[in-house]
């Protein structure tokens, strides 16, 4: 598992994944000059969100470190219908931080969130609204259907307002809560966030693509 970060693209195609090593055993301390305050990935275009939020959180779709397109979330995908049908094959086995399962119906809450009221309130929105529906056709098999042609639709969703979020957590707890303390499927895990002080975080151990080789990860925003 290697360290991620996230560089914003200039076009709609938003943010791309991009990878730095992290083998090191023991406690990795990272300086950062913005603190986001909102953890939440529709709610920020920010660098400093995507530098921290790609380590908490996974998307379908990711990118390495040649910025090549390659499965996260999805093992997967085909794209159908003249290109207004995009099937995707899901990972299994896979648990958001607090446990709550992954599964189709996770992915249509993310998207149907981003889409709505709540994805109004940020400025992800925008980037995705050539989507019309999510079908689900079976736990682990969806199909994101376009309400026109969107060639860069796949590149989108390894961006910010595509990474996935939990559906049961944020219905429990809110959105304020989820803003304050994500919970993602990504490879490290918020343990403590002091706004604007630091946010620690510690491997995911049972994370799809291996644990990192870190006992802890903290970002303090100076």
């Amino acid at each position: 598992m290697r360290l991620r970060t996230l560089i914003p693209a200039a076009t709609l195609a938003a943010a791309l994944t991009v990878s730095a090593p992290a083998h090191a055993e023991g406690t990795l301390t990272i300086a950062q000059s913005q603190d986001p305050n909102n953890w939440d990935p529709s709610a920020t275009f920010l660098i400093s969100w995507g530098q921290v939020g790609s380590n908490v959180f996974d998307g379908l779709v990711m990118r390495d470190e040649e910025l090549h397109l390659k499965p996260g979330l999805a093992t997967s995908w085909e794209v159908l219908d003249q290109g207004q049908r995009l099937r995707f094959k899901l990972r299994q086995g896979v648990t958001f931080h607090d446990g709550e399962p992954f599964n189709a119906d996770a992915v249509k809450f993310t998207m149907t969130r981003l889409l709505g009221p709540e994805g109004a309130k940020g400025p992800q929105q925008s980037n995705y609204t050539s989507i019309g529906s999510v079908e689900i056709l079976d736990p682990y098999t969806v199909d994101i259907v376009l309400k026109r042609p969107d060639p860069v639709m796949i590149t989108k969703l390894a961006g910010y307002g595509a990474m996935i979020v939990p559906p049961k957590y944020i219905a429990e707890k809110g959105t304020d809560v989820f803003a304050q303390h994500p919970v993602g499927t990504g490879p490290f895990k918020v343990t403590d966030y002091q706004n604007k002080v630091r946010l620690s975080l510690e491997p995911n151990s049972s994370y799809w693509d291996g644990a990192a080789k870190l006992e802890k990860l903290v970002y303090r925003f100076i």
